[in-house]
């Protein structure tokens, strides 16, 4: 922008200050502006007495994510080994949500044959959408690329003002191998985050 020019004197020496303002294009912030979700067990009592077991597929413990009032789309991911790099890998998994407004909230389960960590891959194969109130079964099957493959767990929440939740339970993988995939393992803490072992937490944060 423009410079502007001022002037003062300081003990009989003119001091110049040159001050200017630099302007970029407003970005549109993404809507909805997500942030991050608590992370939590499912069961944090386990494995001695048993809480919440309206979300607990199987055992005594699962996995959750939640917010009180803001958005969010987060998941955990863990890199798991293959079996057989000329078959085919299946991973299912246990899914439900809770929210007052469900038509804001969908589940989603992800496998990235060469073993990324971007959720947002390309490369990622995603099962349909689903948003079910009570435990329903997502699959998804890829041809093996590799020693390793990714699996994703997700939750997505566009509603504001409204709590919702994700929970997930009882991964299963055929022609692979993984840690803690039914959740009853401890949960430790990553960051700021309690998630299960061997699992890694991620979320968009857009709006920060």
């Amino acid at each position: 922008g423009a410079v502007r020019l001022d002037a003062t004197e300081i003990e009989g020496q003119l001091w110049l200050y040159a001050a200017w303002v630099s302007e970029r294009p407003s970005t549109t912030p993404a809507t909805p502006p997500y942030q991050q979700p608590l992370f939590a067990a499912v069961n944090p009592l386990a494995p001695d007495q048993l809480a919440n077991p309206h979300q607990i597929f199987q055992g005594v413990n699962a996995v959750r994510w939640s917010s009180e009032d803001t958005p969010f789309d987060a998941g955990l991911r863990q890199t798991i080994a293959i079996t057989d790099t000329t078959n085919t890998i299946i991973v299912t998994a246990q899914g439900l949500d809770e929210t007052a407004v469900p038509t804001e909230m969908s589940l989603h389960l992800g496998l990235d044959p060469i073993g990324g960590s971007n959720p947002d891959s390309p490369d990622v194969i995603w099962s349909a959408p689903d948003a079910p109130v009570s435990f329903t079964q997502f699959s998804v099957s890829v041809p093996a690329q590799g020693n390793t493959a990714t699996v994703f767990l997700r939750g997505t929440f566009n509603g504001s003002n409204v709590a919702g939740t994700a929970v997930w339970d009882a991964v299963t993988i055929q022609n692979g191998s993984g840690t803690n995939l039914d959740f009853e393992s401890s949960f430790i803490t990553q960051d700021s985050l309690t998630v299960p072992e061997g699992w890694a937490a991620w979320y968009q944060d857009s709006g920060s």
